[in-house]
């Protein structure tokens, strides 16, 4: 498990000796499982971490499948969560331990369409948190836009953009988009910060991350950047599911199929609840270029 971390480091590039002696040092990994009781974890283990000094817990953990229904997520997403706020609890400090519980805006919709199944995973379990902070747990949900590049523009090489511009370039060509429709999206070490910098809000249940107004990336400017041919959506999808595609785990089919089926991300800048802090952040178009320089 730690090599993992040490290793995810490396591929965005943070990982120095300096980083990876503190890791070794200060990093406990705890190999568990979110769909099992008691997070699979054997009775010594569990004991530990009831009596550990965790003063915060931050769930960030999910099954991130924009495909599948709620049902096939429902035992990571919803379940594994009602597992770590009985084990928040259940820890032996003198002081309550906090809880992050890490959601999507994609739970908040601006028209009639129905939640899909991850999204709605995300709101059942935002539902638990809740009820269990109105029961005096002291925590905090922060919901985050989509998540893509870090500042330097490093990718994350199995997201759902990654998939996509990766299919695009595979076959050469993208859809046309409506006109204006936006690509909203945030930068990694905004949400990551995002979500250390919560606990310091006591008196805030709800905290969105998301992408600044005025500043988002229209899809036309993402092809152009790219360099490929537009062409009509039904088109597209004609030459997108005449492709014959052998890998099922392959990343650009991924994309391409997310795409083609209909499943795109919401350009809208949801209705936010009120009362809830929202933390916004520019796009920096520098790194959207050294973003589409790392697919090369």
């Amino acid at each position: 498990a730690l090599e993992r971390l040490l290793n995810s480091l490396g591929e965005f590039k943070l990982l120095s000796p300096e980083v990876a002696e503190s890791f070794e040092r200060t990093v406990v990994p705890i190999l568990g499982d979110l769909a099992s009781e008691t997070l699979a974890l054997d009775r010594e283990s569990y004991e530990l971490l009831e009596i550990s000094k965790v003063d915060i817990i931050i769930h960030a953990a999910a099954c991130v499948n924009h495909v599948k229904p709620y049902s096939a997520l429902r035992a990571v997403n919803v379940l594994g969560t009602l597992e770590l706020l009985k084990l928040a609890s259940r820890m032996n400090r003198t002081s309550p331990c906090r809880f992050v519980y890490v959601s999507s805006t994609s739970v908040v919709r601006n028209d009639d369409r129905k939640l899909d199944g991850y999204a709605a995973s995300k709101a059942v379990g935002e539902s638990i948190v809740m009820a269990a902070i109105d029961k005096g747990l002291q925590g905090s949900i922060v919901r985050l836009g989509m998540v893509v590049w870090t500042a330097s523009g490093r990718p994350n090489p199995s997201d759902w953009l990654t998939a996509l511009i990766l299919g695009v370039k595979r076959v050469g060509c993208a859809p046309k988009s409506p006109n204006g429709a936006l690509l909203k999206v945030i930068a990694a070490d905004v949400a990551a910060q995002s979500i250390l910098d919560s606990r310091w809000h006591d008196h805030t249940k709800v905290i969105n991350v998301v992408d600044g107004d005025g500043d988002c990336i229209l899809w036309e400017h993402l092809w152009e950047c790219l360099g490929v041919e537009v062409t009509s959506l039904s088109e597209w999808k004609r030459i997108v599911k005449s492709l014959k595609h052998h890998d099922q785990h392959d990343i650009a089919s991924h994309g391409l199929s997310l795409f083609a089926d209909g499943i795109l991300p919401n350009d809208q800048t949801p209705e936010l609840d009120p009362g809830s802090l929202i933390v916004s952040q520019r796009v920096d178009i520098n790194a959207l270029r050294s973003y589409l320089m790392n697919h090369n």
